[in-house]
């Protein structure tokens, strides 16, 4: 790639602008200057110096004040100036509807936009300014518009306001009764000046109101840009994100937000490149950055001085401009090669640090029709490949507070990130799935899947969001994901909300998330449970409501007294019984407890105290069972159902795992007095440990079946345990290569293929081993 080039024209000494410049706009290959009254037109040729091709005379010096009027002039020229508002106006922007129909959009006086329909004549000597209708923005302090662009194929028109507001406004009265939004749009009847020489015919014209608005989205510096792509709106701002959105029955809805690379506040565009990847234009600090989403680098970073100037971005395959002013001056930087890198990737990244938890989402079988190219099948096919292509979705979560998305097909042994969420403020340190379904439901044969996912960590940070994974044949993976943000929760933030909060001793706001489970209950549409394990001794649950919409705290418990390291769920089920709903907790002393959480919802539960002061959440009763495992942390937990109960295994800090057998015993119904239900009674049957399993801390444990078990730890070990007579006994031990391994996930394949298991640390591995 040539070396970026600036070329400064100083104001003093150039031919070429004589009068100030007052703004810039590239448009295809061409630069226009405003110089006074003029605009100047040049070529970026990007062999040489700007070459002027043409000024254009008196054409945009009026209506950037005044407004419009077209006025042919004796040598040809033409002075447009046409009266719009009574005062002056605010901000104008161009709005392309679909490929021809060109709109000018005007803010006025009192938060009215026209928008303008421009036409020229064949000859070129003439334009026609047509006013097809008026829009009104909500009231605000800086009312007016500051981009927009027209949703395909033109029904709905994206704007975004000073204020940092996101509408969406009718193209036509007629789309309102189509959609049955009625007069919901209607705001009254404005003043229209007429053109033409005489400009004194006075018409009424009908200003629409917007019928969605996502307030404040981008905060108080306003947006700075909205662009639509491949159906859905993407919003930039001066917040430092940009956001994804989904226009459906009319309305406007949030997908996902994205932060941008650190200290970048002020994002000032998106642009879609040829191969339908995006980049990001902002400002950092005193540098213009353009920014890859895709591959988190900057592609390219020009010190211009900062965002409060004029400046012009154009981007073609072959090469790419930015024009700016400074200090008067007109500056350009010119790169060959565009936006795009020349380097061959050999293997996508998939995280800046260490990945902290791992989870499989579920598998999708592909069918010949959709079968991976021949230079990535492997020689030696791996057993029980053959047929149709499994390919596993597993979510990682890091220290870089990022969660990825990937797809694992069983036959290469490759790995390709279908997406990245970047919604945490701090790292990520917990992943929990729920509500794993088809995109079209159980009846739908065509491959695919959705879920929700839950993702926790630094500062009480809790999100939610929906996943879906489709075919795309033009991937790699062959498979696309979509994400849709659904809610999220601060514990900081919940407690600038309490009324009381004067008198209360405010949440930590380092407090971190360690672990998180998820507890479904009956029935499902009650929404689930989430079970939080707290740096600062607590026990959260939350209640996710509405799909996952609504994510409030309903209780909490300090039980353990200090950091809390896992949480678990598990049921246990009985013939002409209630499903019981248990929650098991670690914490650093090495001590296990069992809740019950069956009940917790129910009215009058006992599962449930009265909070200790108004505002407070509920707090959660005492543990059914407490059990010293270990003598330190435990860092991995896991239960397995079993005829005579369950198996919980458990690993530590010290390299030992504990494995015991809990019994259930559920009371009789007539046992209960006045209604409510008793709780169950655990106990344990039969304990063992093994005091070194392994060197160092055991972070991974899964209890694959009542006879075999596998561990994991930092000693970079896989070790095999038979289970069944007495304490667990070896049965052998491979070496893996990430280090630091903090989570493990394992899961059947097929019965020829066997099973999985995803290790996450410094970089991803995966095993596969046939029973």
């Amino acid at each position: 790639m040539e070396a970026p080039e600036d070329y400064v024209w100083p104001r003093a000494t150039s031919e070429l602008m004589l009068l100030p410049v007052t703004g810039l706009e590239c448009v295809g290959e061409r630069l226009l200057a405003g110089e006074g009254p003029d605009i100047l037109v040049y070529s970026l040729d990007f062999g040489g110096h700007l070459r002027m091709m043409k000024r254009v005379q008196n054409l945009l010096g009026h209506y950037l004040i005044h407004g419009f009027r077209v006025r042919p002039e004796p040598k040809g020229d033409l002075d447009v100036d046409l009266a719009l508002f009574p005062g002056k106006v605010h901000s104008l922007s161009w709005a392309l509807r679909g490929y021809e129909e060109l709109l000018l959009l005007a803010s006025g006086p009192g938060g009215v936009v026209a928008c303008l329909e421009i036409t020229a004549a064949p000859s070129g000597k003439a334009i026609f300014v047509t006013e097809r209708c008026r829009y009104l923005l909500p009231p605000s302090k800086q009312r007016w518009h500051t981009c927009s662009a027209f949703l395909p194929p033109g029904d709905f028109l994206v704007c975004g306001d000073r204020r940092g507001s996101v509408l969406l406004f009718p193209s036509r009265p007629a789309l309102l009764q189509d959609l049955g939004l009625g007069g919901q749009a209607e705001a009254g009847a404005g003043e229209l000046g007429g053109g033409g020489d005489s400009g004194e015919e006075e018409t009424a014209l009908t200003e629409w109101g917007p019928v969605s608005i996502l307030r404040s989205l981008h905060g108080k510096q306003g947006v700075t840009s909205v662009t639509c792509h491949g159906g859905y709106v993407y919003s930039t701002g001066r917040d430092g994100a940009y956001y994804q959105l989904l226009v459906r029955g009319g309305q406007l809805q949030p997908v996902l937000r994205r932060k941008c690379c650190r200290g970048m506040n002020w994002v000032a565009g998106l642009r879609v490149m040829a191969d339908g990847s995006t980049v990001i234009l902002g400002f950092h600090a005193n540098e213009f950055v353009v920014w890859s989403p895709r591959s988190h680098e900057k592609l390219h970073v020009v010190h211009c001085g900062g965002g409060h100037r004029s400046w012009a971005f154009s981007d073609t395959e072959a090469a790419m401009a930015f024009a700016y002013l400074k200090d008067g001056d007109v500056l350009l930087y010119r790169a060959l090669g565009g936006c795009t890198r020349p380097h061959v990737i050999l293997r996508e990244s998939l995280h800046g640090r260490e990945i902290t938890c791992v989870r499989r989402v579920g598998t999708i079988a592909l069918g010949p029709e959709f079968e991976l190219p021949s230079f990535m099948q492997p020689e030696d096919l791996e057993p029980g490949s053959e047929g149709p292509s499994l390919i596993d979705v597993v979510i990682t979560c890091s220290e870089d507070t990022t969660i990825c998305v990937l797809a694992l097909p069983t036959a290469t042994g490759s790995a390709h990130a279908l997406t990245a969420v970047c919604n945490h403020i701090s790292s990520v340190r917990a992943l929990a799935v729920w509500g794993v379904g088809t995109p079209a439901g159980p009846q739908d044969p065509r491959p695919g899947l959705t879920a929700h996912v839950v993702s926790a960590g630094g500062r009480a940070e809790m999100h939610c969001f929906n996943i879906m994974v489709t075919l795309d044949p033009s991937t790699p993976s062959r498979l696309a994901c979509h994400v849709m943000h659904l809610a999220s929760h601060r514990l900081d933030e919940d407690w600038d909300c309490q009324r009381s909060r004067r008198r209360m001793v405010k949440v930590d706001p380092e407090t971190r998330y360690m672990c998180l489970a998820v507890c479904e209950l009956d029935p499902p549409d009650l929404g689930p449970l989430v079970a939080a394990a707290c740096s600062d001794g607590a026990v959260r649950l939350f209640h996710l409501q509405d799909s996952g919409r609504r994510l409030q705290l309903l209780a909490e418990t300090f039980h353990h007294q200090r950091c809390v390291l896992k949480v678990h769920s598990f049921t246990h089920q009985t013939p002409n019984q209630r499903r019981r709903l248990l929650l098991c907790s670690a914490a650093t002393d090495g001590s296990l407890a069992f809740w019950d959480l069956t009940t917790v919802l129910d009215h009058g539960s006992a599962a449930l105290e009265p909070p200790a002061e108004p505002g407070l959440p509920s707090r959660l009763g005492p543990p059914c069972l407490t059990v010293q495992a270990h003598s330190c942390g435990v860092n991995s937990l896991h239960t397995l159902p079993t005829r005579e109960g369950h198996l919980v295994a458990s690993g530590s800090e010290d390299g030992s795992l504990h494995v015991f057998v809990l019994a259930v015993e559920l009371p009789e119904q007539h046992e209960a007095v006045g209604g409510a239900e008793l709780a169950p009674q655990l106990h344990v049957l039969e304990e063992h440990s093994v005091p070194c399993a392994h060197a160092a801390h055991v972070t991974g444990l899964h209890i694959l079946s009542p006879s075999l078990m596998v561990s994991a730890s930092i000693d970079q070990r896989l070790t095999f345990w038979r289970l069944g007579h007495g304490e667990p006994t070896f049965i052998n031990s491979t070496v893996y290569h990430v280090p630091d391994v903090a989570d493990m996930a394992c899961w059947p394949v097929s019965p020829e293929f066997g099973h999985r298991c995803a290790l996450g640390g410094q970089g991803l591995e995966v095993y596969n081993w046939y029973d």
